[in-house]
């Protein structure tokens, strides 16, 4: 089992439903244009995680909103992906939480968006880091608020494995709005049930600071 389908594992074990309101999985042809368009190779954890759910469809802006942090799809990474160039090197971030590993401008186009809260704050693999960053580092980069910048995992593989034992850990807490329906509202999801989530409001919220610097702490205390 690769660690993307480890991760929807784990999720199931909190929603056992999940895989019943997944989009449908990216193409090869869909993530190779992502890898031909930047010149840069997705890691594979994430490849396979687009081929499993990618995003949450044309309707939900293609982001698989189940996390907190939202992963996007093959088309919304791609459109993040032409705004970041279009915009490269033309802002400063807000500052660094931690100085010489993450550059410091707000867009790169050698930044891989994977995740958003759609307001404006990504989770990005960095392939172009600062002096004393790592190659493929997970970065938090806010956009719309004043937040620092920061290094949060080494890369996507140690993110996702963060995830799964947050899951288990039950660091990332799981909330099922269904236990508060009525009977109307079981009559309408069995009425108008269909392989969207427009109906099924389940939530995993995280419990982790909300501006990442205790993950960035942690990270920080890794790499001594």
């Amino acid at each position: 089992m690769n660690k993307a389908e480890e991760l929807i594992t784990a999720l199931s074990t909190k929603f056992k439903d999940i895989r019943k309101h997944l989009a449908k999985g990216a193409t090869e042809k869909q993530i190779k244009t992502i890898e031909e368009t930047t010149n840069l190779q997705l890691p594979q954890t994430l490849k396979d995680l687009l081929k499993i759910v990618n995003g949450g469809g044309e309707q939900a802006e293609e982001s698989f909103g189940i996390l907190g942090y939202f992963f996007i799809g093959c088309n919304q990474i791609l459109k993040e992906i032409n705004r970041f160039r279009e915009n490269e090197n033309q802002h400063e971030t807000y500052g660094l939480y931690q100085t010489g590993m993450i550059k410091n401008t707000l867009y790169n186009p050698k930044r891989i968006p994977f995740a958003t809260d759609c307001s404006g704050q990504y989770l990005c693999i960095d392939y172009d880091p600062d002096e004393n960053g790592v190659y493929g580092q997970i970065i938090y980069l806010p956009c719309g608020i004043s937040d620092f910048a920061s290094v949060i995992a080494t890369n996507f593989d140690a993110y996702i494995d963060f995830l799964i034992t947050a899951i288990h850990s039950n660091l990332l807490g799981f909330e099922d709005e269904r236990v508060e329906w009525g009977e109307e509202d079981w009559e309408e999801w069995r009425t108008k049930k269909n392989s969207s989530m427009d109906l099924l409001h389940v939530y995993f919220y995280r419990n982790w600071k909300g501006d990442w610097t205790d993950l960035a702490d942690a990270y920080n205390e890794k790499r001594k």
